[in-house]
């Protein structure tokens, strides 16, 4: 497939993040997209959040402001993974354990 991203949840959300991107901490880097490398803006932030390495992918955390108990789950493949087979490996005992575990 050509799945790109998944929105679990297509709900509006008007929130701050806990910890504040700063404009003055974005540059220009490589980022490599299924169709080859293309320059980017990164945003770069030094912030305590959860986060996994597992054999398949690697896992965040960005939380929401104080206000709320939400946050974002960011999966992205490890090394030369598959996006593909990590989106067929999703399932609710998956992301529980990623919950519970980072």
């Amino acid at each position: 497939t050509n799945t790109e991203l998944i929105l679990l949840n297509a709900v509006s959300l008007k929130a701050s993040w806990a910890e504040r991107f700063s404009e003055a901490k974005t540059d220009r880097q490589s980022f490599a997209f299924r169709n080859g490398i293309r320059p980017v803006d990164m945003m770069h932030e030094t912030v305590e959040v959860l986060y996994k390495v597992a054999p398949e992918y690697h896992a965040v955390q960005i939380p929401y402001n104080e206000e709320s108990d939400l946050s974002m789950w960011i999966l992205v493949p490890r090394g030369q993974g598959n996006f593909d087979s990590l989106v067929a490996s999703l399932s609710s005992d998956l992301l529980d354990d990623i919950e519970t575990t980072a």
